[in-house]
């Protein structure tokens, strides 16, 4: 306990005044005259010592009443979290920290979290002394909205007023630790009022202390105000959505996986969840979520065309609306170029004659033959896919070049051929990551190795329809025995465990490798009924740029690459809210990097206005405002000495006060007071009716 007013406890010598006026009293006798002195010896011993006793308890009495008025006057507290000894006047350096992550749109009867954080700020700073110096600011991004003497920030409701609702993460207590750290406070007392829904723990983030700014023994030490946020209502949330289909055509059946959670207080019964593709509803299921219950469903739609598709999945409207809708991207190939790199016109034959056979006539492959037996350079900057069967003897500048094309997205087909088992040639293919080659495997009559599948083939060939796949599986009569390394993944296999086709991924794009060339010598591939789809879906999956698309969290930088016949075009991206903003390549890297990606939604890229590409950037992980931290892990992790728990459903007014300064205690005093007068009154009336009782 201690005291606001301690002056005046020298006002506790007036104690002793009714202990002095009874003292005085017994030295004053005063003579009476008895005609007897009967009645004195009727007069017992332990009635006379009542008596004292109880003119003793009264002067106690009289001497508690007076104490307990004195120390109601010097406005007793209990100890609070600031030391004793500021407890009178205390100018402080406070930091306020209001959270407007996305967490905090989440909606209550008052308004959303973030509302109700901004009308909590005046009360804290209500409750601090004239002089106290005060920073505030906000977690996303983060900033210093104003600071000042408390006296001199007469725009801080405004500042306050003008933190807006963010979609990204708070990053909460990297913020919190980096404006401490960042803090020029000088102050003896410094204190920092987190308000928050506090959704994880500080774990070790306060612990990166190099300027001993949070050790309770150091002289710079700062005390937390955990104001926190409840949440209630309702709140259904789509976590994951992921197409699993490696194969992506307008006639190919596309498969999404989803994910529902109900995190809210309340259970949902008959909600539907929609699947649309450019605004056409094109899937939807209807089902019940119990509370913190989740269910995963899976979507089965045709694209119908060729492009850039955009898409969302949707539920209906809740307390929280960013987790409401969630919006994804496809690209489906329309067109694409490949250059065929053999020998000779002989050996590109059959490869020509199945790729002729996916195209159909319909222009939708652009095949480019291009014959050399010693390639010097490979000019491939209109090519989307790089087929090379049987390669010659490849000089060093020409894999150069398809280093560089790889670089840029390309894609490539490689089907081994004798040089690829020449000594000379493997530094070469190495700096591909292609497998380096051992020798020929050859055998002679009718015999031929047999070829088995792979998991990983299972997924490229799912969907084709066919009954029995081990009867469309090749006859090998020779291949080129390989050596792989961790990142070459068999897809199919010989019954010695080598393999006939592999794939890696290089420079973020999916290589695959034939062991053998596509030659009736060498197997019957070209013949089978699963040569052409075969081929057809590795193109479509290298072709296939998912790289443009892929989502990216807010605030995350979201790269675009280009080519180089549109870097020069001029480039813009329309945020979900239609701003549209200028961006200006990177002409060294050849892409577009977007840094403006603080909403939820798809993003468009437009080049000399036309569509170029698209993306989404979705709510970060973790942003669900039901999932909150344990307020007695948070404090413990800071520091019970450091730390304090507010709940803003309280008096807040009163509570800071009383948590700053301590509980108030005058009222016990006061009540303590009126007590001890009390039994003073009612003891003092019971003297005379015992005199008389003696008398008679």
């Amino acid at each position: 306990m201690t005291f606001l007013a301690p002056s005046i406890l020298w006002g506790l010598f007036l104690v002793s005044v009714p202990l002095i006026i009874h003292l005085l009293s017994m030295r004053n006798t005063k003579d009476v005259e008895f005609s007897t002195l009967r009645f004195i010896k009727e007069l017992e011993h332990d009635t006379i010592r009542r008596i004292h006793m109880k003119q003793w308890i009264l002067v106690l009495l009289r001497m508690l009443a007076v104490a307990a008025l004195i120390l109601m006057a010097a406005q007793p507290v209990q100890r609070g979290f600031l030391p004793s000894w500021m407890a009178g006047e205390v100018e402080s350096h406070v930091i306020i920290v209001v959270d407007n992550s996305a967490s905090m749109d989440l909606k209550s009867d008052d308004g959303t979290l973030l509302e109700n954080a901004k009308m909590i700020v005046p009360v804290i700073l209500n409750s601090l002394e004239p002089g106290s110096f005060v920073e505030i600011h906000q977690t996303n991004p983060l900033q210093k909205l104003t600071e000042g003497r408390i006296q001199d920030l007469r725009g801080a409701v405004n500042s306050i007023q003008k933190i807006q609702q963010s979609h990204g993460d708070d990053q909460l207590w990297e913020s919190v630790n980096s404006i401490i750290q960042n803090s020029a406070a000088n102050a003896v007392n410094k204190e920092c009022f987190i308000v928050s829904d506090f959704q994880d723990e500080p774990g070790n983030t306060l612990a990166n202390d190099p300027q001993n700014k949070l050790d309770s023994n150091s002289e710079n030490f700062w005390r937390f105000f955990c104001l926190a946020q409840r949440a209630n209502g309702e709140n259904l949330g789509i976590y994951d959505s992921e197409v699993i289909s490696q194969i992506k055509l307008p006639n190919q059946l596309l498969k999404m996986n989803t994910k529902i959670r109900n995190s809210g207080t309340i259970e949902q019964r008959n909600i539907p969840v929609e699947l649309y593709l450019d605004e056409k509803r094109l899937g939807q299921v209807v089902a019940s979520f119990p509370i913190q219950r989740s269910k995963e469903f899976q979507f089965q739609v045709y694209p119908g065309k060729s492009g850039l598709i955009k898409g969302r999945l949707e539920i209906p409207r809740d307390d929280f609306l960013l987790d409401n809708t969630k919006t994804f991207e496809l690209s489906i190939p329309s067109r694409i170029t490949c250059t065929l790199l053999a020998p000779s016109k002989e050996n590109a034959f059959l490869l020509e004659s199945v790729l002729k056979a996916i195209d159909g006539g319909s222009g939708y492959l652009d095949i480019d033959l291009y014959v050399d037996p010693n390639p010097m350079r490979l000019f491939l900057d209109n090519t989307d896919i790089l087929l090379v069967h049987d390669s010659g003897r490849m000089e060093s500048a020409a894999v150069q070049d398809i280093q560089s094309f790889l670089e840029r997205g390309g894609a490539l087909i490689w089907f081994a051929g004798a040089a690829n088992a020449l000594p000379d040639q493997a530094s070469l293919f190495s700096a591909l990551k292609l497998p380096s080659v051992k020798s020929p495997e050859r055998l002679e009559g009718d015999a031929f190795f047999s070829v088995h599948t792979t998991d990983q083939m299972n997924t490229l060939v799912d969907g084709l329809g066919i009954k029995d796949l081990a009867q469309e599986l090749p006859q090998v009569f020779g291949y080129y025995r390989t050596n792989l390394s961790t990142i070459h993944n068999p897809l199919l296999k010989f019954s010695n465990g080598d393999a006939f086709l592999l794939k890696y991924e290089q420079m973020g794009n999916p290589v695959f490798v034939f062991t053998s060339p596509m030659n009736l010598d060498w197997n019957d591939l070209a013949v089978r009924g699963l040569s052409i789809p075969l081929l057809h879906r590795i193109i479509v999956l290298q072709a296939t740029d998912e790289s443009n698309i892929a989502p990216v969290s807010v605030g995350v930088e979201k790269s675009i690459r280009l080519t180089r016949e549109n870097i020069r075009k001029q480039w813009e991206v329309v945020t979900p809210s239609g701003e549209s903003i200028k961006v200006v390549p990177e002409y060294n890297s050849e892409s577009l990097i977007i840094t403006e990606t603080n909403e939820i939604g798809s993003y468009e890229v437009l080049a000399d206005g036309d569509l170029h590409s698209a993306f989404s950037v979705q709510l970060p992980a973790g942003e669900d405002p039901f999932i909150r931290a344990q307020a007695s892990s948070i404090v413990n992790q800071i520091g019970s000495d450091r730390a304090r728990w507010v709940d803003s459903s309280t008096d807040l007014a009163s509570t800071i006060n009383d948590l700053r300064f301590g509980k108030s205690l005058w009222r016990t005093f006061l009540l303590l007071a009126l007590i001890a007068l009390i039994l003073e009154m009612v003891i003092a009336r019971t003297g005379p009716e015992a005199f008389r009782e003696i008398k008679e």
